[in-house]
């Protein structure tokens, strides 16, 4: 039997190994369970003690000697359903929280401190935060956009770009040089594209009247998130004068 399929179920790979040698060789004692098994002899008995508390094992002493034995394979079934009714009560708890774990992250989020995050996985999270609270009532605006940037992050935008045009947000771009991204999207419905030559390829751009991003692509790519009213209003501000003299 292989050892993955209890390991699915929630026991550990000793664990796994100890029950299918028990199974296998009968009521046996430590040391011939080590010598079948192949285990290190400094965990047996932890493991031993582990599956007994789980219902798979049995213990008997027989003439002074601690010998132990595989219950009735249905405890494995006991066992399976016993966890599953531990994690329906968990996840119940786990959904009870989760209102107040979510109003505490909100809450520190409020303030101007921000966060950084590196690479593509990091960036990824920051976009997708600062993007959930967005409606269709609001606009996204990049100063800034290059398309000197790696594959994966063109990727990454692409999909933004559908999700965003799906959730019917318009997002304007002031691109830094004309390329393929740019010529692809001056007709979009749902995505504005201008140029001006001069803007520094370091992306900014505003999520909603009170989230900022800035993206450096540069090296090592990271996002600095800022949650702040103030400074992106000053930033749409700037933002949508140098729309008006951006070229289409």
């Amino acid at each position: 039997m292989d050892i993955s399929i209890l390991e699915d179920i929630g026991l550990t790979k000793n664990e796994s190994i100890v029950y299918l040698t028990l199974i296998k060789i009968g009521n046996s004692g430590a040391g011939e369970i080590l010598k079948i098994s192949g285990l290190n002899s400094g965990k047996i008995y932890e493991t031993l003690e582990s599956l007994k508390r789980k219902g798979l094992i049995s213990e008997s002493i027989l003439n002074h000697t601690r010998s132990f034995a595989a219950s009735d394979t249905s405890q494995l079934s006991d066992y399976l359903r016993e966890k599953q009714e531990r994690l329906k009560k968990d996840e119940e708890l786990l959904l009870e929280l989760l209102p107040e774990l979510e109003k505490t992250r909100k809450d520190k989020l409020e303030s101007s401190i921000p966060l950084t995050c590196q690479g593509i996985r990091g960036i990824s999270v920051l976009v997708k935060e600062a993007l959930y609270h967005l409606t269709s009532n609001d606009e996204i605006l990049f100063l800034g956009v290059t398309e000197r940037i790696n594959s994966q992050f063109l990727d990454f935008w692409s999909k933004i770009d559908k999700i965003t045009a799906e959730r019917r947000i318009i997002s304007k771009k002031i691109f830094s040089e004309k390329g393929l991204a740019f010529n692809s999207q001056k007709e979009s419905k749902y995505c504005k594209s201008r140029f001006l030559d001069g803007v520094p390829a370091i992306t900014v751009s505003s999520f909603g009247k009170n989230q900022l991003l800035i993206f450096n692509y540069i090296e090592l790519e990271t996002c600095t998130f800022i949650k702040d009213i103030h400074l992106t209003s000053h930033f749409r501000n700037n933002f949508n004068y140098l729309w008006k003299i951006a070229t289409s």
